[in-house]
């Protein structure tokens, strides 16, 4: 408490730290140890680049009165120049401007944001979901509130954070939202990372948009899904020679988002309209009975109110284990994955992965029914025990 205090702010990605490794948490957020800032342009300003680039766009698209259908190739390439030239004037300390090379690497920026608006445009097509809210932020003093998460001994923890891009659409006289996050990697939603902690942003994203629906954008609202979106540059290999057309099937098939959907067909066809036996847009597809195949990925109403339900559980969890001053070495292994890989703290807590010796959690790897199995378990007994 003397460190975080009984009633705190957290942020989901410092959750998702304390489930890493709680000690890499107490580093960070307790200690506050921090590497020395370098002048370089690394792969997380990349990130806030693109994110800088798209809001730029949808606030352009809005206040012209513009429609993401109707977009040309020439006017995304504007688009995207436009909102090059706008934000590299004040991005990290002007470096995209400062030599030949940086200039090369802003051109390629340039084109990655161009595709990244030319795919959003095709997809709106065939598309009811429609943006309502870009870079919408929520907690303390923001646009939505926090997510309260009540603690042990009538603490509290006030979740906050800033959403890349909510949708919204009518069908069948019921409302429905649904949240898109932009990645500057290629991402999938793994339940097993949801279930051991490490993976909650996007469905704490979804919480606070069916949550505050109602207050923020006048309706109540049912969860259509999560998804991401890779912001890339699309290579195409093919030993065939193709036409322009093609080419540009390719490129936007490589823009295909990620994630988990409302397991309902008429939702789903929503999101695409030309949903079949593939879809280039959303990670489904229908079999010719009209129920959706194997592979796609889609969760029952229930089980995504079970999900929302777990989530909230490990926040709670971590909130407690913080305030009770959780601080061990013990970071998790889960396959070859390990949080020390990418851990800026490893010189201050001397942890050697490749010593025999050293304790982890091991993580078992679970299949996506085996996942949301362990999770309705928890959240019964969590409710018996309440």
């Amino acid at each position: 408490e003397g460190l975080y205090g009984k009633n705190f702010v957290s942020s989901v990605s410092r959750i998702e730290s304390y489930y890493s490794c709680p000690f890499q948490h107490f580093a960070s957020y307790g200690l506050g140890l921090q590497e020395r800032m370098e002048f370089t342009l690394e792969a997380p300003s990349i990130g806030d680049l693109f994110h800088a680039a798209l809001k730029w766009v949808s606030d352009e698209m809005n206040r012209t009165g513009k429609s993401w259908m109707e977009l040309s190739k020439e006017q995304c390439w504007q688009l995207s120049r436009d909102a090059m030239e706008h934000i590299t004037q004040m991005f990290f300390n002007r470096i995209l401007l400062s030599t030949s090379r940086y200039h090369y690497i802003r051109r390629k920026l340039t084109q990655i944001v161009m595709r990244t608006i030319f795919a959003l445009g095709k997809q709106a097509t065939k598309s009811m979901f429609r943006p309502i809210a870009i870079e919408a932020a929520f907690g303390p003093g923001e646009q939505l509130p926090p997510l309260e998460i009540p603690l042990r001994h009538g603490n509290q923890m006030n979740l906050r954070g800033r959403i890349d891009r909510v949708d919204a659409t009518e069908i069948d006289g019921r409302n429905y939202v649904r949240i898109v996050d932009y990645k500057s990697s290629s991402k999938q939603l793994d339940l097993t990372d949801v279930y051991y902690g490490i993976s909650l942003q996007m469905l704490t994203y979804l919480d606070v948009a069916v949550e505050h629906a109602e207050e923020w954008i006048g309706f109540k609202a049912d969860p259509a899904g999560v998804l991401y979106l890779h912001v890339h540059n699309p290579m195409i290999r093919t030993e065939l020679e193709l036409t322009e057309d093609l080419i540009e099937e390719e490129i936007l098939k490589s823009y295909k988002m990620r994630g988990y959907l409302l397991d309902d067909p008429g939702v789903v066809m929503g999101m695409d309209a030309q949903l079949g036996k593939t879809s280039t847009v959303i990670p489904a597809a229908l079999k010719t009975d009209g129920t959706f195949t194997k592979a796609s990925k889609v969760l029952s109403t229930d089980d995504l109110q079970i999900v929302r339900k777990f989530v909230r559980q490990r926040h709670r969890q971590a909130g407690d284990g913080m305030l009770a001053g959780d601080a061990r070495v013990y970071p998790y292994r889960l396959k070859d994955k390990m949080p020390c890989q990418y851990c800026s703290y490893r010189s201050v807590c001397q942890f050697d992965p490749t010593n025999p010796e050293q304790k982890y959690r091991h993580y078992e790897s679970l299949n996506p029914e085996e996942s949301l199995e362990k999770m309705r378990k928890d959240v019964n007994d969590d409710g018996h025990s309440s």
